[in-house]
């Protein structure tokens, strides 16, 4: 089966409700040509095993700067780390990184997510309303990922900012200037670190740099991946996550009456509206065969983590939420050795928010129509813009 010649563009309708058409290429076992908003043309997968295949293949690279300069793009200086290797180098990389974010068991950290949680979900209550965006989905994964990192508290707010012009790609002169600021952001807090370093996940890249484990560009790009990938799935986890709860009633009863069933239904809501719509973009380095087409060698490739999380063929009834489904597994963290260094974290922090939200607020609706609420300008991660609530 072809692709088609012309290249459907991922554009807005696409972005605030990607099922419908992504159910329809499953059917047909298409692997279509898409545009991304940012210029890119890429042939996308969206059944599972197929999705599995790619993200776990060997001859698909995630060196795509390579790709992208044969096309005449400039690469940047933040693009140096493990989520743009292949093997060996990616699994040399990560095992450096892992420590910076990990630090241990991710459970570790679960009384520093229930204070903060505690805080945020007390102010909710005191108002009584609130917008789970603004007020708890993006506030608790940032401030963790700052703690855990040594940035500043100070610096938050700067941080967060730069991040979302990133994601939301406003424009090419928008995202340079992002880029721009982070890089001299995070190249000065590193300096500071090697000079004095604290206990805290930048000063041991810091250290990596100063003993030669990895350049300063390679230390800085993963600072960069690491404080960025650490709260944007997160948010995004919470604010899709309690949509699908207040929009499916008789779910949150379920949850409020069992907590028992809390650890199925974080991964039911993961897989259900996934917090990353699309992996990042890979490079096919020779022929790919997919369960009804293939990609031929030399081609940009987009697997659609959403679209494979309601494959009907791994999942029954997909798009019905079930939060006592048993699952095996979903790729809402991906798959493969780029599998997402910092899901124990997310999972941590759903399973605080979500027994927090079920328990603690149990007059929580929604204050708007669903309809209304908008998702965030990205074809990368999948998240509303505002939730606004009454409690």
């Amino acid at each position: 089966m072809r692709a088609p010649e012309h290249p459907t563009l991922l554009g807005d309708s696409y972005i605030q409700d990607p099922y419908p058409q992504l159910a329809a290429w499953r059917g047909s076992g298409e692997v279509p040509l898409v545009r991304l908003q940012y210029g890119i043309s890429a042939r996308l997968v969206s059944r599972f095993d197929d999705a599995q295949l790619v993200l776990d293949s060997p001859a698909v690279s995630k060196d795509v700067r390579r790709a992208l300069r044969l096309l005449g793009r400039d690469d940047d200086v933040l693009s140096e780390h493990m989520l743009n290797a292949d093997p060996p180098e990616h699994g040399r990389l990560r095992r450096l990184a892992a420590p910076a974010v990990v630090r241990g068991r991710a459970a570790a950290w679960t009384p520093v997510v229930e204070r903060i949680v505690t805080g945020l979900v007390d102010r909710i209550a005191e108002r009584g309303g609130a917008d789970l965006v603004a007020d708890l989905a993006i506030p608790l994964p940032i401030l963790l990922i700052c703690r855990i990192l040594g940035v500043p508290r100070s610096d938050v707010e700067l941080v967060l900012g730069l991040s979302r012009e990133l994601v939301e790609q406003s424009g090419p002169e928008q995202v340079a200037r992002a880029t721009g600021a982070l890089n001299a952001y995070l190249s000065e807090l590193l300096v500071a670190k090697a000079r004095r370093p604290g206990d805290d996940g930048l000063s041991l890249l810091a250290g990596h740099s100063a003993a030669g484990r990895m350049t300063a560009t390679q230390v800085l790009s993963t600072a960069f991946l690491l404080l960025f990938a650490g709260h944007e799935t997160t948010t995004n986890l919470i604010g899709n996550g309690a949509l699908a709860l207040l929009t499916h009633a008789e779910q949150f009863h379920r949850l409020r009456a069992d907590p028992a069933l809390l650890v199925h239904a974080v991964e039911e809501l993961l897989r259900y509206d996934s917090p990353v719509s699309h992996a990042t973009i890979r490079y096919t380095t020779a022929e790919v065969r997919l369960s009804a087409d293939r990609v031929p060698r030399g081609r940009f490739v987009l697997v659609s983590l959403a679209g494979a999380n309601r494959d009907e063929r791994r999942f029954p009834d997909p798009d019905r939420l079930d939060i006592g489904r048993v699952h095996h597994r979903h790729l809402a963290f991906g798959d493969g050795p780029h599998t997402c260094l910092g899901a124990p974290l997310a999972r941590l922090q759903g399973h605080v928010v979500f027994r927090a939200l079920a328990h603690r607020l149990p007059r929580l609706s929604l204050a708007v129509d669903p309809a209304t609420l908008v998702r965030r300008n990205s074809t990368l991660v999948r998240g509303l813009t505002s939730l606004p609530v009454t409690c």
